[in-house]
């Protein structure tokens, strides 16, 4: 009987170690489900229009996207624009709710979040294309998502910036990713809840997103438009030249 015993620990050890995964392997299933990396890679670029729904309204945005790494995107909030831009090597944006519909440079803070946003391969929602050199991940084990087992794999940047990823134990696709953001001076605690995951051109990507703060839905955001490898001009993404009337007045 006691040896009878022994050996069933034994074997339900043996399949415990079996099921344990690392974090390698919880990233290569997340790159499968997201569709592979050559998939990711055929994607040169990208075209999404979405609307923002917050308590003031309603606010359509479009995002642009470019390959080696550029980005635009547009809110147009009570009638007027707001872009941000990075064409590779600046960083600017027109925000007329400051005070100027003019195009500004944008400050070294704002700029290396835009920056990293435009990596294409980052972009499209595989963790293992998200690492740079003296990043890493850490995966801590599972943990329940709105009542499904999720895997939570830790990022932290070289420079110290902090992400938390929970990918769902059956889709290998995230459900929540917590961070933490600098606004105005002040580090927020954000919840993003990705779902309603399409396939689109081989990739598969969120639908919709709502992004929330100490348990409050801030923004939800739907995708109402996908469309890849469509031409885009790099003029799309480079900063205006002051009008004329401007440019007289800073000579």
């Amino acid at each position: 009987m006691l040896t009878r015993r022994l050996l069933m620990t034994a074997v339900l050890a043996l399949c415990a170690a079996a099921q344990e995964m690392t974090v390698e392997q919880v990233l290569q299933k997340n790159l499968e489900a997201v569709g592979g990396k050559e998939a990711i890679q055929a994607i040169n670029t990208l075209a999404i229009d979405s609307r923002m729904s917050f308590q003031a309204g309603e606010a359509p945005m479009k995002i642009r996207a470019k390959r080696p790494a550029m980005v635009r995107s547009e809110i147009t909030v009570q009638g007027r624009d707001i872009v941000s831009a990075w064409d590779g090597a600046t960083a600017w944006m027109i925000n007329p709710m400051m005070g100027s519909g003019e195009p500004q440079k944008m400050d070294a803070e704002m700029t290396k979040s835009i920056s990293e946003n435009a990596d294409m391969d980052a972009s499209l929602g595989a963790l293992a294309m998200l690492k740079k050199e003296g990043d890493k991940f850490e995966l801590l084990g599972k943990q329940d998502v709105a009542g499904s087992p999720a895997y939570k794999v830790k990022f932290t940047r070289k420079g110290g910036e902090v992400r938390t990823y929970y990918l769902d134990a059956k889709s290998w696709l995230p459900v929540k990713v917590e961070m933490k953001v600098r606004q105005m001076g002040q580090e927020l605690d954000i919840e993003s809840l990705p779902g309603d995951y399409r396939k689109v051109a081989g990739i598969t990507m969120p639908f919709q997103t709502d992004q929330r703060m100490g348990g409050n839905s801030m923004m939800l955001m739907k995708v109402e438009k996908v469309e890849v490898n469509q031409p885009l001009d790099d003029a799309l993404f480079r900063m205006p030249a002051p009008p004329p009337k401007a440019a007289e007045q800073k000579k």
